[in-house]
């Protein structure tokens, strides 16, 4: 029981929520009409769980030795030597080799996006994270990757408008930065010990980035929400409602970075600071309104 405890805090189920994301593309496109069509996008998103949760054990296996001068990842299972390198290879093959199974079971097309999106975390577990600017890039098109599977693993038509790419990317990647300006901060003189990229970091170069790329998702955002294609296609001009909450939430996790020292793990802001919570959850009901009731 000890072990399997482990094995799971070692798959970080609180970083499931970067998956829900596979519901967003299906979601605008009005394809998450009636039980069927749900139950399948759900299905996409358990296979995202289980690959990533598998990618994040063979990470943490790596760097199991460098975590140790980390204040909060020296804790984890196989950092700290609660859980052994073996039984945590095993766990996360387990894993990656039923997310496989299961995406070909669901579709040709979703299987090869998830075969790349193993890929891309394998490069990036072994060396692309340890790249400055890169190691963002690459989690932020993990995340596209992520939009795209909810769609091609069941094309019913869905298109995705170029501009939510470039504002899902931009958002990404904003997060992305956050979170390694936490970790400057918290690591300060050790941050070359645990990992080299986060040294070629500072926090003025990183607050500079944080800027740009949290402006441009909102233009972008923005632009999607008044562009004539997004009205033409979603029969309504009515988004540009939901800008004031896409405004304010990237402005609340600002605040929570710069000003409450947030911003180490998006996953617990998100579900835990109550006002981005309810944000985020009345965003998704005015564009449930305007999409499915106008």
């Amino acid at each position: 029981m000890s072990m399997l405890k482990n094995i799971i805090i070692s798959m970080r189920p609180a970083q499931w929520t970067k998956n829900l994301l596979v519901f967003a593309g299906p979601f605008f496109g009005r394809g998450l009409s009636g039980l069927p069509a749900f139950v399948f996008i759900s299905e996409v998103f358990a296979v995202f769980c289980l690959v990533s949760s598998g990618s994040y054990i063979i990470n943490d296996v790596i760097d199991r030795e460098k975590d140790k001068f980390h204040p909060d990842k020296k804790k984890r299972p196989i950092a700290s030597g609660k859980l052994s390198v073996r039984s945590a290879f095993f766990a996360s093959l387990v894993l990656i080799l039923t997310g496989i199974i299961w995406a070909g079971c669901l579709s040709m097309d979703f299987f090869l996006l998830i075969m790349f999106f193993i890929l891309l975390h394998i490069l990036y577990d072994i060396f692309l994270k340890h790249i400055p600017i890169i190691d963002v890039m690459v989690i932020a098109c993990a995340f596209i990757l992520r939009l795209f599977g909810g769609v091609i693993a069941r094309p019913i038509g869905i298109s995705l408008s170029s501009w939510i790419l470039l504002c899902t990317f931009l958002l990404a990647l904003f997060l992305a930065l956050c979170k390694r300006r936490a970790e400057v901060a918290v690591l300060s003189d050790d941050s070359g010990r645990h990992r080299k990229s986060i040294a070629d970091y500072n926090i003025d170069f990183l607050n500079q980035l944080i800027t740009i790329t949290g402006s441009c998702a909102i233009l972008s955002y923005s632009i999607y929400a008044l562009s004539p294609d997004t009205i033409a296609k979603r029969g309504t001009d009515k988004l540009v409602y939901t800008i004031p909450f896409v405004v304010y939430g990237i402005f609340r996790y600002l605040y929570l970075v710069h000003i409450k020292s947030g911003g180490s793990n998006p996953e617990n802001l998100l579900l835990k600071d109550m006002p981005l919570l309810i944000d985020i959850i009345l965003y998704g009901l005015i564009v449930y309104l305007v999409i499915y009731t106008h």
